[in-house]
């Protein structure tokens, strides 16, 4: 029994490579059909006619040894008389379709009955098709070739499913890798920065995405607060993140300007990336001891300050082009500092933040982000960054989010 099935598996596999590598049509000889009749002349007859298209044919002459070969051969159809004595076809038919083993393979009723009740319970059970005795030779071989042709796409379509279903898992299993990977780019620890409350909400659209960002001491008293876009969501702007966010790393030193390393970033991606692939930053470094924040943007949304003891939203604008359109020869990158005071709120964000649409197709803007900033100054940076997520969430109206999303709020204590 273990034999017959994993040959009959063998059979279907070989012709599946073979419709695959040279597009062949299944010949009939890889065909299986179970006869299933209790009149010794009817067998005769359809194996004389069945036979000379050169199917493989066997036989079975009750109900029970019907159910025994049709586990054990799993045959591509079933030839099932109705007017059997003990388990009568349409019990032979119940027991086929209640088996997880036999209850795909298609089944032809043979009958003598012709009344339009018999065939209404045929096909309420699960029979695929009836053909009349006596037998037209034609008719037989026609309902036949249709079953065994619709089993063959069938099993195609099942094949070709599995297929795309194993690939999707591959698929997910890299993701998930690519998302390790992407996190372990991300800081695995922010610096203590003296007197600074620090909090991160990173929402990438897919498993991966294309923000990124940074929190790190440059040196004593120096930290830098790097936030960035690339262009696109998912595996690709997730790659070009990898490549922008190694040439920022290598680009940033201490004593280095936040207009030079953003310069040096541009001269380095330039020539290593696609014309139509670029990203935006804002990068700052903020002085602990002096409580200065100098800082420089590249096409990026500008940072915001909340200063509560004017109640006023301050953008941190500079001009600069996007990362990685033009050769750093043509292009400046302007430059500003600004003076922070105790329980200002600094917030960095990516812009898909921001341009979320509703379903008037009106977008949330950085009017309603300001709004929300004067709104909430009483609750936690953490809880503010949760706060505008949900935000943009309920403006969408359910439509969800269509870029990443990354937030860097800081609180000066």
């Amino acid at each position: 029994m273990v034999f017959l099935k994993s040959k009959q598996r063998q059979q279907s596999f070989c012709y599946q490579e073979l419709v695959e590598k040279n597009g062949m049509e299944r010949t009939n000889s890889f065909f299986s059909i179970l006869v299933v009749d209790d009149t010794p002349k009817n067998i005769q007859l359809i194996l004389t006619i069945l036979r000379k298209e050169s199917y493989q044919i066997h036989v079975a002459n009750n109900g029970l040894q019907a159910l025994k070969k049709a586990q054990m051969l799993h045959p591509d159809l079933i030839l099932l008389d109705i007017m059997m004595p003990g388990m009568d076809g349409f019990e032979t038919c119940t027991q086929l379709k209640s088996s997880h083993e036999t209850n795909e393979i298609p089944i032809i009723f043979l009958t003598a009955r012709t009344e339009t009740e018999d065939i209404v319970k045929g096909f309420e059970l699960g029979a695929v098709d009836y053909v009349t005795k006596p037998f037209n030779t034609s008719e037989l071989l026609a309902r036949v070739h249709t079953h065994l042709e619709l089993k063959q796409k069938e099993r195609i379509i099942q094949d070709a499913y599995q297929k795309i279903k194993k690939q999707q898992e591959a698929i997910q299993q890299e993701l998930e890798q690519a998302k390790k990977t992407q996190q372990s780019l991300l800081p695995q620890k922010i610096p203590d920065i003296p007197d600074v409350r620090v909090a991160v909400k990173f929402s990438p659209m897919e498993k991966i995405g294309g923000d990124f960002y940074d929190i790190f001491e440059l040196e004593k008293n120096l930290f830098g607060l790097m936030i960035a876009d690339v262009t696109g969501h998912g595996v690709s702007a997730a790659l070009l993140s990898f490549m922008f966010s190694s040439f920022f790393s290598h680009s940033c030193h201490s004593g280095t300007s936040p207009a030079k390393t953003i310069s040096l970033t541009n001269k380095y991606v330039f020539n290593k990336i696609e014309d139509d692939k670029f990203a935006s930053m804002f990068y700052a470094v903020y002085n602990s001891s002096s409580r200065q924040l100098t800082y420089t943007s590249a096409g990026h949304p500008p940072g915001l300050i909340l200063r509560q003891s004017t109640n006023e939203v301050i953008e941190l604008q500079t001009r600069g082009i996007l990362v990685g359109c033009f050769p750093s020869d043509f292009v400046v990158y302007e430059e500003k500092t600004i003076q922070l005071y105790p329980k200002d709120r600094l917030l960095f964000y990516t812009d898909g933040i921001i341009e979320v649409f509703n379903k008037e197709n009106q977008m949330l803007g950085s009017s309603s982000l300001k709004s929300f900033l004067l709104k909430n100054k009483e609750i936690s940076i953490t809880e503010l960054l949760d706060g505008i997520y949900e935000m943009g969430a309920d403006f969408s109206e359910n439509n969800g989010f269509g870029d990443d999303i990354t937030m860097l709020g800081f609180e000066l204590v």
